[in-house]
């Protein structure tokens, strides 16, 4: 009975058992707090490879048919009689002639930032512009219109960078609508995720 009690108590041993746990739940960090922030400034290193977010412009919700150009990051492609739709991950939508499949032209760049989802019926394009739902009249390409807005149709996106375990810098609201996460090397950071 003394042994158990005396193995019970022995700091190093609770020690070496907290260590095993924290390494058999995922989301367990020292540092981490329920709004991913830190208590204090020894809690985390002068400076750090991290991710730190990426600020929309301040006409972010400007919508508008722009010269065409080549695509970055393509995550989506739809078709509407013979115009081929490609969305392109936070910067808009290119619209393709496909009248002859073996010439495909391109015609015009729709500059929606934030997009990551849209379809079309009808010469309306219908898209997310960040966290708001867009009916856009695509029927004169030079000229398309945003005929309806629906503000915060979507969720507000994470503060913190998706599917990465690390430090970053906080997402700041008041610098403008989160574009996304970029690489960098963090001075200071305050924020830390772990999944």
């Amino acid at each position: 009975m003394s042994n158990t009690y005396t193995l019970l108590n022995s700091p190093r041993l609770c020690l070496i058992g907290l260590a095993v746990l924290c390494l058999s739940v995922s989301s367990c960090s020292l540092f981490e707090t329920n709004d991913w922030r830190f208590n204090g400034p020894d809690d985390a290193p002068s400076s750090v490879n991290g991710m730190r977010p990426v600020y929309a412009v301040a006409d972010a919700n400007e919508i508008y048919s722009d010269v065409v150009r080549r695509v970055e990051n393509g995550i989506a492609v739809f078709e509407e009689g013979d115009r081929l739709y490609t969305v392109d991950a936070d910067r808009g939508v290119h619209v393709v002639d496909n009248s002859d499949p073996l010439s495909p032209r391109q015609l015009v760049f729709i500059r929606i930032l934030g997009v990551r989802t849209a379809s079309v019926s009808d010469n309306f394009l219908y898209a997310n512009n960040f966290t708001d739902f867009v009916t856009i009249d695509v029927s004169n390409l030079d000229n398309v219109v945003v005929v309806d807005r629906q503000a915060n149709f979507y969720e507000t996106p994470p503060a913190s960078p998706p599917n990465f375990q690390g430090f970053f810098e906080c997402y700041d609201e008041d610098q403008g609508p989160l574009l996304g996460w970029e690489q960098a090397v963090i001075i200071n950071p305050r924020c830390r995720s772990s999944f």
